[in-house]
């Protein structure tokens, strides 16, 4: 069960490393299809620590934001669960749930950002019109 659970986590950073569709599952166990080999590969990658630093939060496609959010539902992946397995893999999981929690959240401050930016511009026009 460890094991499982630190491979999913792993499935859903490669997803949003590599930017993939969709994962494909084996019939049968429901483990994704040569995710363990990709996952090794990619955290054995010395660039992969600077990759999870400098990640572009800010321009998550919508398509890996609707993957890994139904990715993260999953039962083997519970909070608890994660973080008896592994620190390292907790902490993944954790930078996952920040971002897309940072992302819900961003989606819904744009529009209030236009709002105030267009507001700042009226007020700096009114001023310069009363100098």
């Amino acid at each position: 069960m460890r094991m499982k659970t630190i491979k999913k986590v792993f499935e859903i950073v490669c997803t949003m490393k590599s930017q993939k569709q969709a994962p494909r599952y084996e019939i049968g166990t429901g483990l994704p299809i040569d995710s363990w080999p990709a996952s090794q590969k990619m955290i054995s990658d010395q660039s992969f620590m600077q990759w999870v630093i400098s990640y572009d939060k800010d321009n998550m496609p919508l398509n890996i934001v609707k993957i890994v959010s139904k990715m993260m539902e999953d039962d083997d992946i519970e909070d608890s669960k994660v973080q008896r397995c592994s620190k390292s893999v907790y902490s993944l999981y954790s930078w996952v749930g920040a971002l897309l929690e940072y992302d819900a959240l961003s989606k819904d401050v744009a529009p209030k950002r236009e709002v105030l930016k267009k507001s700042r511009k009226r007020v700096c026009c009114g001023e310069s019109k009363i100098s």
